[in-house]
């Protein structure tokens, strides 16, 4: 009898690569996934060499708002008064501290394309109306009773009572003919980080896990995002029994205008299946690129086309990448 692994039957590398100071990467968290996955040049100069990093505007404003869900979700949950307008307050001194923070340590945060203020203001009065519009009392963040933020998931890949196992006699090895069968591996010393903003229940009782969002469009892809499926995957990986949905909670603001809508999506248990698998090839892809790069080369370019970070509104590191405007700008 063929016992059913955990996780789909691939070699996992027992180590992530070293970083800059010499230590190893310990974990894989949904936004290094995706970058690594979109762009490996720009994970190996977050992650590897440690660049420094300059937010954009968009991405200050997306933090400054998660903060100030985060403290009135916790104050609801504790059963305290927290109004919209301490929300309103604690986002704009989270923006103040954050930008004192930035500027300090030498990486301004990057307001549009060359520093324009105007970009500021919008962001900034953005998140004011993108709060009091979702934490009115009629207000989408207002339809569901919180009962964790921030919630941090910390995952083995493998269980403690793993043991690679190899195959019994008469059982046919998969693969191609010729090759050895594929083999878990003993252990594996790094794990998988989830912060899920808001864990939560509904009207129905029903577990749902949100995602904020504060841009300028609506998520697009919410029954394909890597993000809802890997925090589904998480959430069924901590107890087999919840069956857990997700939503984006998207604030758009758009044409100065404010709108808020509820994004929901699932997934079957082969989607969150093949994430695992997911997360197992982007390890063996970190493997191969530390052993077949020198520490000065770059790793694969992101499509420009295709990778939606590779602007210079959204990378700090497009004018001196090779896939960026630093192609551009040869003779």
């Amino acid at each position: 009898m063929i016992v059913t692994a955990p996780v789909p039957l691939v070699t996992f590398p027992p180590y992530l690569p070293e970083r800059f100071d010499g230590q190893r990467i310990r974990n894989l968290s949904i936004t290094q996934l995706e970058t690594l996955l979109g762009c490996p040049e720009r994970y190996r100069r977050e992650r590897i060499l440690g660049e420094l990093d300059t937010p954009s505007g968009e991405a200050h404003l997306g933090s400054c708002f998660d903060r100030a869900v985060e403290l009135y979700m916790h104050n609801k949950i504790h059963g305290q008064q927290f109004s919209v307008q301490d929300a309103c307050e604690a986002y704009v001194l989270e923006w103040e501290r954050s930008e004192r923070k930035a500027n300090d340590r030498g990486a301004p945060i990057r307001f549009g394309e060359q520093a324009d203020r105007a970009d500021f203001h919008t962001l900034y009065h953005a998140g004011i109306s993108g709060l009091q519009a979702y934490l009115a009392p009629d207000g989408l963040g207002n339809t569901f009773q919180p009962i964790a933020v921030q919630h941090r998931l910390e995952m083995k890949v493998l269980p403690d009572d793993h043991q690679a196992r190899a195959p019994v006699m008469g059982e046919q090895a998969s693969g191609p003919i010729g090759l050895e069968p594929v083999r878990l591996m003993d252990r594996v010393f790094w794990t998988v980080v989830f912060v899920l903003d808001i864990l939560a229940v509904d009207e129905r009782d029903q577990t749902v896990v949100i995602d904020n969002k504060i841009k300028r469009s609506w998520v697009t892809d919410p029954d394909t995002n890597l993000q809802a499926t890997g925090y589904l995957a998480a959430v069924a990986r901590e107890d087999d029994r919840a069956r857990a949905r997700f939503e984006f909670h998207t604030v758009n603001y758009d044409d100065g205008e404010v709108a808020v809508r509820a994004q929901p999506t699932t997934r079957s248990t082969e989607q969150l299946n093949a994430f695992w698998l997911r997360i197992a090839q982007a390890a063996r892809r970190l493997d191969f690129y530390s052993r077949a790069y020198t520490p000065d080369e770059p790793w694969d370019l992101a499509h420009p086309g295709s990778y939606r970070l590779c602007h210079p509104r959204n990378c700090q590191f497009f004018e001196v990448c090779p896939g960026g405007r630093g192609i551009g700008d040869q003779p």
